[in-house]
């Protein structure tokens, strides 16, 4: 029989080769597949589409297809953003080792319910038929226009302050005015 100390001594040993083996993977873990988006801040009106154009890298091993390509939407707010796919429409070899001319990607359309001076955004990745997925790419659309701004703290505060320094300087000279009323017996 083996004595317990034994079993935790080979436990512990296990375990921290399964971690060494584990930061080793994560460091020989490089990107096969990148995506690009070009301009990816816009400013964009309520109710329009907004096309998205970018470049893909192809460092999978093999030759892609855009039709083999998938975007991946998340991190938005359906109820005014919607996503369209468009890479893939019209199809055209990626080789691997390159890199594609700008290319339409996708279409953001913005509901009219999107409120003014508000940002909205989406997190974009594409991944490939065999299960290579890039990094995400993060797009924003800005509504034009601003919420109706607050004054600002200094300006109320100091506002504030004069008013009160008026109202102070009205009542001392009040209160010197009665003084004298009354000194004089008028009061």
């Amino acid at each position: 029989m083996i004595p317990r100390k034994l079993w935790i001594y080979l436990g512990l040993t296990v375990l921290a080769m399964s971690l060494s083996l584990n930061i080793a993977r994560a460091d020989d873990i490089t990107t096969l597949l990148t995506i690009t988006i070009t301009d990816a801040n816009r400013t964009v009106l309520p109710g329009s589409t907004s096309l998205f154009s970018g470049t893909v890298m192809n460092d999978t091993g093999v030759d892609l297809s855009a039709s083999g390509l998938f975007l991946n939407f998340s991190g938005f707010d359906p109820s005014v953003v919607s996503l369209m796919q468009v890479l893939g429409d019209i199809d055209f070899s990626i080789p691997n080792g390159t890199t594609t001319p700008p290319t339409p990607l996708f279409e953001a359309m913005l509901g009219s319910n999107a409120a003014p001076g508000q940002k909205y955004l989406a997190d974009v990745d594409l991944q490939d038929s065999a299960g290579n997925i890039t990094e995400a790419e993060t797009i924003s659309l800005q509504t034009p226009g601003a919420p109706t701004p607050e004054p600002s703290s200094i300006l109320s505060l100091a506002t504030g302050f004069g008013i009160l320094m008026v109202r102070a300087q009205w009542r001392a000279r009040r209160r010197s005015v009665r003084r004298r009323l009354s000194f004089r017996g008028w009061e």
